[in-house]
C-alpha cells in the first residue's frame, strides 16, 4: 500500500502558513551516482493575480550529516545522522556541496512569510541542478488570512551550554554567546540564561537593567534568576540573602519605572528560578535540598511582595508567581 501510495504523489513542496511565520518544507536527494557539485536555486512565488513573496524571503538550508559511532539507545543504529541546518551558500562556500552515490542529502526550502503578505495560494518553482542535469521543484504556499502576533505567550526554557559553543567555535567571546542568545530568541525560543558576564549575581544592578530590556522585549517569553549557594546539613542549599537582594532590586526598578510613567511595566512577569547546580533532576536526599529551596524561595518572594507591592497588587501577584523550576529524570512509569 505504502509505495502506491507514494506514486500517486507528485513532486511540489507544500507549505501551509499565516503572516509573520517561517514555514519549510523537505527535499532528499538520493543519486545513483556520485554529484561532484549541486545547487539549488528558488524563484519568487506568486499568486494567480500576481501577488509576489520574493524569492529574497525564501533560503535554502542543506542538513549536515554526522557519523554516530556508538549510541545510548540500543534501539538506534550507528551511522550518518542529520543534525545541522547549514545554509547552502555557506557549504556552496566550503565546496562541500557534492553527494556520494547512494547516500541521502536532504534540502530545506524555507519561506519567510511577509507580515503583509495577502492569503492565498502562492506557487513557484526550486531549480535544482546535480552537476549538469537540472530539476524544476514545484513549490506550494498557502497562507491563511491570520497574522502571527509579534509577542510570545509560550513559556519556554531551553538550556544553552554556552562552554561547549565556545569549544566548537575556537573562541570564548561575549558577543558570540550574545549572538546563540538572540538566534534562539528569534525563533521564539527563550534561552534558560543570559550568558555569563550578565548572568551573576557581582553586579545586581546590571543583572536587573537586562531584566528590564527582556521584559520589553516581546520575543522573550522567560529568563531564570541568577543566585547565590549556602551550604547546610543535606548539602548545597540557595542562598536566602542573595534572593532578597536581587527581587529587592527588581522591586525598587520596577517602582522607579512605574513613577516614571510606564504603568503596566513587570520585571517579574517573565522571571523563574531554575537551580542546576543544586537540584537538578533530583531523587535521593536530593528531593529534600529542592523542597527547601523551594520554601526559602517562597519565603523570600513573600519577603519582598510585603515590603515593595502592598500599593501594587499585580506586581505583588506577579512577584509571588515567580516560578521555581525543577526537572526531573525521565521516566516512562
Amino acid at each position: 500500500e505504502y509505495p502506491e501510495q507514494m506514486e500517486s504523489r507528485d513532486s511540489t513542496l507544500r507549505m501551509y502558513g499565516i503572516r509573520g511565520e517561517v514555514e519549510s518544507s523537505q527535499l532528499i536527494i538520493t543519486p545513483q551516482i556520485d554529484v561532484d557539485t549541486f545547487s539549488v536555486e528558488v524563484n519568487d512565488l506568486l499568486t494567480a493575480d500576481g501577488k509576489k513573496i520574493g524569492k529574497s524571503k525564501v533560503e535554502v538550508f542543506c542538513q549536515w550529516y554526522v557519523n554516530v559511532e556508538g549510541s545510548y539507545n540500543v534501539a538506534a543504529g550507528n551511522g550518518m545522522y542529520p543534525d545541522a541546518l547549514v545554509p547552502f551558500k555557506t557549504l556552496r562556500k566550503a565546496r562541500l556541496n557534492y553527494i556520494l552515490a547512494g547516500t541521502n542529502q536532504g534540502l530545506w526550502i524555507q519561506v519567510t512569510i511577509p507580515e503583509n503578505a495577502e492569503a492565498g495560494k502562492y506557487t513557484g518553482t526550486a531549480t535544482l541542478t546535480l552537476d549538469a542535469e537540472k530539476f524544476d521543484i514545484p513549490i506550494e504556499l498557502t497562507v491563511y488570512d491570520a497574522t502571527m502576533p509579534e509577542e510570545v505567550h509560550t513559556h519556554s526554557c531551553y538550556r544553552i551550554e554556552y562552554d561547549y559553543m565556545f569549544k566548537a567555535e575556537g573562541t570564548n567571546s561575549g558577543d558570540l554567546a550574545q549572538a546563540y542568545y538572540d538566534f534562539l530568541v528569534s525563533k521564539r525560543v527563550a534561552p534558560l540564561k543570559a550568558e555569563d558576564s550578565i548572568w551573576k549575581m557581582s553586579n545586581v544592578d546590571g543583572y536587573v537593567d537586562w531584566v528590564v530590556e527582556q521584559t520589553k522585549n516581546p520575543m522573550v517569553s522567560n529568563y531564570t534568576l541568577p543566585y547565590r549557594t549556602d551550604t547546610y546539613e543535606l548539602g548545597k542549599i540557595v542562598g536566602r540573602d542573595g534572593i532578597i537582594e536581587l527581587l529587592s532590586a527588581m522591586a525598587e526598578k520596577n517602582i522607579e519605572l512605574r513613577k516614571a510613567g510606564d504603568e503596566s511595566i513587570d520585571l517579574f512577569k517573565k522571571a523563574s528560578y531554575y537551580l542546576g547546580a543544586i537540584c537538578d533532576e533530583p531523587s535521593g536526599h536530593r528531593v529534600q535540598i529542592a523542597k527547601d529551596c523551594d520554601l526559602i524561595i517562597y519565603q523570600c518572594k513573600r519577603e519582598v511582595a510585603d515590603k515593595y507591592f502592598k500599593e501594587y497588587p499585580d506586581l505583588y501577584e506577579s512577584c509571588m508567581k515567580v516560578p521555581h523550576i525543577v526537572t526531573s529524570a525521565y521516566n516512562p512509569e
